[in-house]
């Protein structure tokens, strides 16, 4: 009795301990333009859901998740808003705004030359994932990169990844599309033959990432960074079956795009499945999914909503309405996107939350969640909304910013543009958007004008002035990128109107 009485106190103690919440899994779920309209109706956070596509597995995943109706891509198109992910900087200091090239379009239909585009995201950055990966967690990368290849030092594999597949230079997915040849390969790095052939490539990458975190005992951050619903759009047939044909007058209305979301939303599934059946290596007696952080998101907004906004071209896959515009534009419609986050236990369920938000915010945010020590000499331009993922602390009050110093055609032979030079600031509920241009302003009321509808810029100077002035100081901070007039000078900081 006595040995009892001595060893029992120690044997609660450790008890008490192993039952204390580890450092919890981080897991980001990166969709590839996904527009904030896509997912279908039930509570995909703000009632704007689709009545056609069909994503129940998203769906439930949001009605176990606080939703973030008001966060934002940091740029308009892929490649600014992967190069804002993984350094928490604005484009304006990585100098990466767009894919490939700002000289989009036909030379005689723009006013002003773009300002130069970065394609790498620079081997001295301290990526998110080296943050995480020197506070001792596990990292892999699955899918699509398009910042730079293992030739340029600058591949996942070279920027913290210690397990990464997929990820290359080009970002696209190569001559065959999203399908696997007949021997189960993709043209994409790590994703060689496995058999299954004519896989679909989001299966494909799926079944990379749970294979993968079965294997790490640690705590471990996984990204699976779709190329769906990124063009071309396919399907598998067995999807395509399965998705019937659109009632005539939806605003969605495109069959094979609606089975790309049904395969993603299937995806998806399949991995909070795995969460919730594998056992935590790290938690005793709980399963992973019990302390896991898991982040779903999308690069920027879906492609379409062009015609409604008084845009000739471009292609109509989807329809951002009730916000103007879509993809390549830094209108609602291109920057807005859907996010939220589940961590069983601790981020409340069910929960809408209403801060605004960009993608630069997940490095400090993540960080914090992780424990690990931000970068000393690397500015870190998002904020940590670790609070708000636990459901406490104030709603931060900064600005969202963008910049965006080049043209992005809809149609190149008509002249039409998704966005010609432009740099943006959202404060509270009001927006201001700078076109160099025309050096105009525009102005919106988000609260009573969530589509864009009524420029307010000549009508609202009280309300204009400490926007531009605020975007003007920004500008200049961040040394950023601007497009350059006929002698190739810059072209001038917004003018603060009178």
């Amino acid at each position: 009795m006595r040995l009892l009485r001595c060893v029992t106190p120690f044997a609660l103690i450790a008890s008490l301990v192993a039952q204390e919440r580890p450092r919890p899994h981080l897991v980001l779920v990166f969709a590839d333009d996904l527009g904030w309209t896509d997912l279908s109706t039930g509570r995909t956070c703000d009632g704007n859901g689709s009545p056609y596509h069909r994503t129940p597995n998203l769906d439930a995943l949001a009605e176990q998740s606080t939703c973030f109706p008001e966060a934002y891509s940091s740029g308009p198109n892929c490649a600014p808003t992967r190069a804002a992910l993984w350094s928490g900087q604005w484009a304006a200091r990585t100098g990466i705004y767009t894919v490939d090239s700002g000289a989009r379009g036909r030379a005689e239909h723009r006013r002003l030359k773009p300002a130069d585009n970065t394609k790498v995201l620079s081997p001295d950055v301290v990526t998110l994932a080296e943050t995480l990966a020197a506070a001792g967690y596990a990292t892999g990368f699955f899918g699509k990169w398009h910042l730079g290849d293992e030739r340029d030092g600058a591949g996942p594999a070279q920027q913290g990844f210690a397990r990464a597949v997929g990820g290359d230079h080009r970002g696209g997915v190569g001559k065959a599309g999203h399908f696997a040849d007949e021997h189960g390969a993709f043209e994409l790095p790590g994703l060689g033959p496995n058999g299954v052939a004519r896989q679909f490539l989001a299966d494909r990458l799926t079944d990379e990432a749970i294979a993968w975190l079965g294997s790490v005992e640690g705590p471990s951050f996984c990204v699976v960074s779709h190329y769906s619903v990124h063009t071309p759009i396919m399907a598998p047939e067995s999807d395509v079956d399965a998705t019937p044909k659109p009632d005539p007058g939806l605003r969605h209305h495109t069959r094979r795009y609606a089975a790309m979301l049904k395969n993603l939303d299937d995806t998806v599934g399949r991995l909070v499945a795995f969460l919730a059946a594998h056992d935590d290596p790290a938690w005793p007696g709980h399963k992973l999914a019990d302390n896991t952080v898991l982040v779903f998101t999308s690069d920027n907004g879906g492609v379409g909503g062009y015609h409604a906004a008084g845009i000739d071209g471009g292609q109509e896959i989807t329809d951002q309405r009730p916000l103007r515009s879509g993809k390549g534009s830094l209108y609602e419609g291109g920057v807005r996107v859907p996010f939220f986050v589940r961590w069983p236990g601790v981020t409340p369920a069910g929960a809408v939350d209403r801060t605004p938000l960009q993608t630069i915010d997940l490095y400090p945010t993540f960080a914090a969640l992780a424990g690990a020590k931000l970068p000393e000499a690397q500015p870190v331009d998002g904020v940590d909304l670790s609070a708000r993922f636990r459901g406490q602390g104030d709603v931060p009050q900064r600005a969202l910013l963008w910049n965006f110093p080049g043209y992005l055609e809809a149609d190149a032979r008509r002249g039409t543009w998704r966005s010609t030079p432009v740099a943006t600031i959202r404060r509270g509920d009001w927006k201001a958007m700078f076109w160099f241009e025309t050096r105009a302003w525009s102005l919106f009321d988000l609260a009573s004008d969530l589509g864009e509808a009524h420029d307010l810029a000549g009508d609202h100077a009280e309300q204009l002035a400490p926007l531009a002035v605020e975007l003007r100081g920004w500008l200049a901070d961040t040394a950023a990128p601007l497009p350059r007039g006929a002698d190739g000078a810059p072209a001038p900081l917004p003018d603060t109107p009178r």
